[in-house]
């Protein structure tokens, strides 16, 4: 059975499935939330293994960047069809 969403992790899930990866800024700002809620919310589904942050080590300021686990593309789905539990 999935864990719970909030609304929040949702719409993160939902930002990243329409692309990946993402850096936290360019996904606060196509989900329209706070960069604040987005690294907490990521934070969050990445301890929930539904997504993955890695540091740019070649880029300067090493933004870091998002991607969809397998878990997290099947989260989608289950999000897409209606069937993930609010």
């Amino acid at each position: 059975m999935p864990k719970e969403l909030t609304k929040t992790q949702r719409i993160v899930l939902r930002g990243l499935w329409e692309r990946q990866p993402q850096i936290l800024g360019e996904l606060a700002a196509s989900t329209r939330k706070s960069p604040k809620a987005v690294s907490d919310a990521v934070k969050l589904l990445e301890a929930m293994g539904y997504v993955i942050s890695k540091t740019a080590e070649d880029e300067p300021g090493r933004p870091k960047y998002v991607s969809l686990t397998v878990m997290g593309k099947k989260m989608c789905k289950e999000l897409l069809e209606g069937r993930a539990p609010e």
